[in-house]
């Protein structure tokens, strides 16, 4: 329980250091540096996942059998040497084709890329081995690194604009990498076993798990690249920003699915246990995302100022297809704690070809409303291959979940008029409703304590 705790605090507060910086660059960055910074780190994590071709879990096992270094040494060595032949390649075509590149700052990039190799082959590693307190320093570090020189760079005296963002990542990155190398010298851990860590046998484990990332990256990207292409990099920009409102869902999300799943490895035979868990899990999400839309209004003026205003009508459907990637997310955990994980594979390929199909031609059709309707469909997709086997939602969350649809579908259309949406009865409703939602979701929340505790 201490363990989960650590990582639950260090969770929470490296999302609290992000929110100090985006109101700052969402301020000072121009709204179309806005959605090619979006784009920049999309990009980022694509190549990171190619490069890992799914290593890292498995480092992070090996480390936890025999506790030595041989696994991230090998990975590494293996990583970089992929990452070498992108960035030739990379330099290749900024020599000869230069238009074929359409998003800034391509060396910057690989450079962080690069760095972001040692931290995320090794941080696995840290909870393996149990040295939890180390891995969260390794999460909180960086975000309060990043946040800091963000607020820094992008503003004068030195006004980097957009490259003060990303060279604000690239010295986090470093930091976060010179303390995995630190805690690597001075692990001291000796091997116990005698299962060899090579290359040959390290790949045909991770390959699996590669094909699992880039789906899965594809999956959450294909929204902003759509948006870029069909709508342009200025919505991008406005698109971004109801992002991040609709990802303050998600806060303690990851914590509380991770000591659930424990629960439902434990009583794995259970049909009726997961659906209570799932069960609470959903109808607490869907009053916090209810609580989150009713209350966007306010919170996009404060993060991110006036401007932004225009785009309030898309972050309802945001925060629905947030929250049905949670219940695609606690549905896949279970799959593999069961061990169904070809299943779990085959809903995520089925999300990501739903994805493909039904996000740009909802972009193409209705702008960014589509793309959020177009996610909402394929998460819900993902869900349904994998969770209606096994997990059953009760009456009481159905019913919450119709109630969220209903609100959702609401505040989009209560949101494309602006005046309206500031009045006085406007907030008044809106901040009453959130209450309810909110002392609702603090129950359904309260039972997942006691859940969990049992």
């Amino acid at each position: 329980m201490r363990a989960f705790s650590y990582i639950f605090v260090a969770t929470i507060l490296a999302r609290l250091c992000s929110l100090i910086s985006f109101p700052v660059t969402a301020r000072t960055l121009s709204v179309a540096d806005m959605g090619e910074l979006t784009i920049w780190h999309s990009i980022r994590g694509l190549i990171l996942i190619a490069c890992y071709v799914g290593l890292p879990d498995i480092v992070a096992r090996y480390a936890g059998v025999n506790r030595n270094r041989r696994a991230f040494v090998v990975a590494w060595r293996f990583s970089t040497s992929l990452l070498c032949v992108m960035a030739i390649v990379l330099e290749l075509v900024l020599h000869w084709a230069p238009e074929l590149v359409t998003f800034r700052y391509p060396r910057v990039l690989l450079l962080a890329a690069a760095v972001d190799l040692v931290p995320g082959l090794f941080i696995g590693s840290l909870a393996a081995m149990g040295r939890v307190r180390a891995y969260a320093v390794c999460i909180v570090a960086p975000a309060l690194t990043t946040s800091i020189l963000a607020v820094v760079l992008v503003r004068p005296p030195f006004s980097l604009g957009m490259l003060g963002a990303l060279y604000a990542h690239l010295a986090a990155s470093v930091l976060n990498a010179a303390i995995c190398l630190w805690l690597l010298k001075h692990d001291g851990g000796e091997s116990v076993s005698s299962e060899p860590a090579t290359l040959r046998s390290l790949l045909p484990q991770a390959l699996p798990a590669m094909g699992v990332g880039l789906v899965g990256m594809t999956l959450a990207s294909i929204d902003r690249y759509a948006v870029r292409v069909l709508v342009g990099a200025e919505a991008l920009g406005y698109y971004a920003v109801a992002l991040q409102v609709a990802a303050l869902l998600s806060f303690g999300g990851g914590a509380v699915r991770s000591s659930l799943i424990a629960k439902v490895i434990a009583n794995v035979a259970d049909r009726r246990t997961i659906s209570l868990y799932f069960s609470q899990y959903i109808a607490c999400g869907a009053m916090f995302a209810c609580m989150l839309a009713l209350t966007s209004p306010e919170i996009i003026w404060t993060l991110a100022g006036g401007r932004y205003q225009a785009y309030l009508f898309i972050v309802p459907t945001l925060c629905t297809a947030t929250l049905a990637l949670e219940a695609f997310s606690f549905g896949q955990s279970v799959a593999v704690a069961e061990g169904r994980s070809h299943e779990a594979f085959r809903a995520i390929v089925a999300g990501a070809a739903c994805a493909l199909l039904m996000v740009p031609v909802g972009t193409y059709i209705a702008g960014t409303l589509g793309t959020a309707v177009g996610l909402c469909v394929a998460y819900g997709l993902a869900w349904g291959l994998i969770g209606v086997q096994r997990i059953v939602v009760v009456r009481s969350a159905v019913a919450e979940l119709l109630i969220l649809i209903t609100l959702m579908v609401v505040l989009s259309m209560h949101f494309n008029d602006l005046a309206a949406v500031h009045s006085m009865l406007s907030v008044i409703l809106r901040y009453a409703l959130a209450l309810a939602t909110l002392v609702v979701g603090v129950l359904h929340l309260r039972t997942l304590g006691r859940l969990v505790a049992s």
